[in-house]
């Protein structure tokens, strides 16, 4: 034992430092941690195991007892190849087949993952196709009802309808019923006329409030079909009855339709393609031109005049031939001969 002098000379005893690095120290093996429940079902204190450590090894700091004042951040844990996913890292060592297992549990539960995607997608499919065959087996049962004059629409079949006109396929499908019924007749009795008001109104509305114009444009179209002839004996025509529906107030009805009536029309002919126009002739290329701007001036013709019949104000209607005439490319004179078709028909009105 060394000593180091006091003021008087003597020699003041120190502790032996060596003794200190004999003593044993506790360590958690983490290889050896046993779990055993006492009969309470509380796990025991023997669940580690004492380890000692001899006096010839010293402990650095790094290799402290783990959870104790000087042990180190855990290190980091091995790289499971580029799978996305968060390891549980306890400080242990992993061998080669645990890390191994936790890849396969990952592949299984990624598999799992894009099943289960795969299968809600098959099920929202399944679902839009049985809503579909719903739709168009209501509609068309209800169409036939509607033009039969000795037919009874009861209340129960007006609830459906209203609960089907809510999705798009039940609009779309109303429409194109009524639009085929145009083939074999377009006079119809009172009784059937009002019925047609009655369900015009609601499919508009919901076609209006989805933004749902296709339905709305074929709707509209049949506005100026279908008639009776009234008392005084004059034809009384569908949209006379709908003037006031707020679908036709929206310009973006009126811009989404006429989009899609001009390009209906266009498909009716042969798609010009890029490399079918360079080998086209000048002449060929013109009547190509000419065919689309006589498309767009005809349908701009019956917009502007729907338009007028269905209440819309001369500013309004000028406001979008000037916006479709621009697009359509027409030419000086066919925008007066229009701009002069509204002024006549709102003379009329």
């Amino acid at each position: 034992m060394d000593g180091e002098d006091d003021d008087e000379g003597n020699l003041t005893p120190q502790p032996n430092r060596s003794n200190d690095r004999n003593k044993k120290t506790t360590v958690a093996n983490p290889s050896t941690l046993d779990s055993e429940t006492s009969e309470d079902g509380d796990i025991s204190s023997s669940c580690c195991s004492e380890t000692e450590t001899s006096s010839g090894s010293e402990m650095t700091p790094d290799q402290g007892a783990i959870g104790g004042e000087d042990a180190g951040p855990p290190p980091p844990p091995p790289p499971v190849d580029d799978l996305d996913l968060v390891v549980c890292w306890d400080g242990c060592s992993d061998t080669e087949d645990e890390i191994q297992r936790r890849k396969n549990r990952v592949r299984v539960r990624k598999f799992s993952d894009s099943e289960g995607s795969w299968s809600s997608s098959f099920s929202t499919e399944s679902h839009q196709d049985e809503m579909n065959n719903e739709c168009k087996d209501f509609m068309t049962v209800f169409v036939t009802a509607v033009f039969n004059d000795e037919s009874v629409i009861t209340q129960v079949d007006k609830a459906r309808f209203g609960q089907l006109c809510l999705h798009g396929v039940g609009r779309l499908w109303f429409s194109r019923l009524i639009n085929s019924q145009r083939v074999e007749r377009r006079k119809v009795s009172e009784q059937i006329f009002y019925r047609l008001v009655q369900f015009f109104a609601i499919a508009l509305f919901e076609c209006d409030h989805s933004d749902d114009f296709t339905p709305a444009k074929n709707l509209m179209n049949m506005c100026f079909t279908f008639y009776f002839e009234n008392r005084s004996h004059s034809d009384q025509f569908l949209y006379a009855h709908l003037r006031s529906h707020p679908i036709w107030k929206s310009l973006r009805f009126w811009n989404a339709a006429y989009f899609d009536s001009v390009q209906t029309e266009r498909l009716n002919r042969e798609p010009c393609t890029r490399d079918r126009w360079f080998q086209l002739s000048p002449e060929e290329r013109r009547d190509i031109v000419s065919f689309d701007v006589n498309v767009a001036f005809g349908q701009l013709c019956t917009f502007t005049s729907n338009m007028i019949s269905l209440g819309l104000n001369r500013q309004l209607c000028l406001d979008f031939l000037t916006k479709q005439s621009i697009i359509s490319n027409l030419d000086h004179d066919q925008v007066t001969a229009l701009t002069e078709n509204i002024d006549r028909m709102c003379n009329l009105q």
